[in-house]
């Protein structure tokens, strides 16, 4: 996975309009003596608007979720995995709600 490929999801974050900050092997590689990672980690703060928001960005450029947990309760989900088209991309978003 390339550095680029951070940079994409970025975008795409912004493009919802939701805060977020990368987290997991990226965020370390970014102050420690890089690292193998298989996944993009992010945490985000949105309410089930700006989340659906998010999801429908993600959709949009061809992302599906692979797994979710949380989904019932009334806040939305504290996670969701998704991956890219090519499977070139997996994202882990962890949702705390605003």
């Amino acid at each position: 996975m390339t550095e680029g490929a951070v940079a994409d999801i970025a975008r795409l974050l912004d493009d919802a309009r939701v805060s977020y900050a990368l987290i997991g092997g990226h965020a370390v590689n970014v102050w420690l003596e890089p690292r193998f990672t298989a996944d993009i980690d992010v945490t985000v703060q949105a309410d089930p608007a700006a989340f659906a928001r998010l999801r429908e960005v993600l959709a949009a450029a061809r992302f599906r979720v692979d797994a979710e947990h949380g989904a019932d309760l009334a806040s939305g989900p504290d996670f969701v995995r998704f991956g890219s088209p090519d499977r070139g991309i997996r994202l882990e978003i962890q949702e705390i709600s605003s």
